[in-house]
């Protein structure tokens, strides 16, 4: 969730630095350089997770199961936290706006979704919990981890995507609050 964040913080930047109105004036759509940033923070989200899950299992000797499961999750939890920063980057007017932010939504998502402790809920908090991608990501790597396939993991990797899809839907619905700075 932190290292996604890099393509935003990155974006913000340029713009209170003017080199984000020196691109736009160049032929190169403002598509072009919010894609190019996202896709260097997925990039780097993807990077980051597989060398945090790689070391993890080197050093204390764990099995997440098959790669090509654990990089389905990987893949689809860095796509779910790359929807959120562009949400973050229409509410912000800031680089610092958009770290305090980041870190904000990457702490209560974590703390919801069980990374740091088991979360446990009933009726609408408990569906509410398991619409979270860090918690869909920590059950795919669960199940993942007991043997389980693409197809067992299907769930978790849908609630990602479902989640990146409204993150994506929300960011193109939300005022620009930079872009009147």
């Amino acid at each position: 969730m932190f290292t996604v964040g890099f393509g935003v913080l990155g974006l913000l930047a340029e713009r209170e630095q003017g080199t984000l109105a020196r691109l736009r004036s160049m032929p190169v759509t403002g598509v072009t350089v919010i894609t190019a940033k996202a896709c260097t923070g997925f990039i780097l989200g993807v990077v980051a997770t597989t060398v945090l899950l790689t070391a993890g299992s080197q050093l204390f000797g764990v099995s997440f199961g098959s790669p090509l499961v654990v990089a389905a999750l990987i893949l689809s939890v860095v796509t779910a936290a790359t929807s959120l920063t562009f949400v973050v980057a229409r509410l912000v007017r800031t680089a610092e706006q958009a770290n305090v932010a980041q870190s904000i939504l990457a702490m209560v998502l974590g703390i919801a979704g069980g990374a740091f402790f088991p979360v446990q809920g009933t009726g609408f908090a408990a569906t509410l919990l398991d619409l979270n991608p860090i918690g869909a990501f920590i059950r795919g790597l669960g199940i993942s981890a007991g043997g389980g396939s693409l197809g067992d993991v299907a769930g978790p990797v849908a609630v990602m995507l479902v989640f990146a899809a409204a993150g994506l839907l929300l960011s193109r619905l939300m005022p620009d609050r930079g872009a009147q700075a």
